[in-house]
């Protein structure tokens, strides 16, 4: 756990040198247990062994040891995301940071089931369910969606946030 959250690795970005307290701070976390690795090279003034891994190598490694919750399709460079789980509950968000496209695509979660959408920008909570994890995005420019998986708190189908006290009253 790194400040309450848990993480399968933590991936280094190549650096050819780093400070002495970063390298006691990765190989604390490497002896408590956390895989870490390091993109393309150990730093030069690193004193220890580690994984090195080649970025394209990246990905299908992760995959390989069952690393990955959500799968992108290729073309959105600028989508991105977050996930973390409380208790039974999977929150993803996700922002389109491009100025100027739309991301109009199809992502795939590790898991599945009835969810809750909060759009920020609209002010729309709304509901559906994914049988296989596919979920169909739409986001424009900046434009964020929150998407909560386990607990829909007996949300109706759709409501605007604004009505959030009504809602639950």
């Amino acid at each position: 756990k790194i400040n309450k959250e848990c993480f399968d690795c933590l991936i280094v970005p190549y650096a050819d040198h780093m400070t002495k307290v970063q390298l006691d701070t990765l190989a604390a976390l490497e002896d408590a247990g956390l895989a870490v690795w390091y993109m393309d090279a150990l730093p030069e003034n690193s004193c220890r062994e580690g994984v090195v891994i080649r970025r394209d190598e990246l990905v299908p490694n992760m995959k390989a040891l069952g690393m990955v919750d959500v799968i992108i399709p290729e073309g959105f460079p600028k989508l991105r995301f977050y996930h973390c789980t409380r208790g039974k509950t999977n929150i993803f968000m996700f922002v389109n940071e491009d100025y100027s496209k739309t991301a109009d695509l199809t992502v795939k979660l590790s898991c599945s089931g009835e969810y809750a959408r909060l759009d920020m920008l609209t002010d729309i909570c709304t509901s559906g369910k994914s049988a296989d994890g596919s979920l169909k995005l739409d986001l424009l420019p900046h434009q964020s969606q929150i998407i909560v998986f386990g607990d829909r708190a007996g949300l109706p189908e759709e409501f605007e946030l604004g009505d959030i006290e009504t809602v639950r009253a």
